[in-house]
C-alpha cells in the first residue's frame, strides 16, 4: 500500500522508521477505509486512507507533518523568514 500524492520514505530510507510510526501512531487498531487510486509498477495499491469514522485523511495528516517539519527546519533554524 502506498499514499495516494506521497513520496513517503521506505524501510531502509532517511526518516522510513519515523514515516512509519507516524502512521503507526494515527490508524494502529483502528479500522480503516483505502480509496483506490491506482496500483503501482509492483502491484500495490496507491490509495487515499481514511480513518476515524472516515472523517481523517491519513494523506493529509501526512502533508500536515511534513509542512511543519519543513517550517521548523527552515525558519526555526534561520534559513528562511516568514
Amino acid at each position: 500500500m502506498r499514499l495516494h500524492g506521497i513520496d513517503c520514505p521506505e524501510k531502509g530510507q532517511p526518516f522510513g522508521q519515523v514515516a512509519k510510526q507516524f502512521a503507526n501512531k494515527a490508524i494502529y487498531g483502528k479500522t480503516v477505509k483505502v480509496d483506490s487510486t491506482d496500483t503501482d509498477r509492483y502491484g500495490r495499491t496507491i490509495g487515499i486512507v481514511w480513518y476515524d469514522e472516515p472523517t481523517q485523511n491519513l494523506n493529509e495528516a501526512f502533508c500536515f507533518a511534513v509542512g511543519v517539519a519543513v517550517y521548523a527546519v527552515m525558519v526555526l533554524g534561520f534559513f528562511a523568514a516568514v
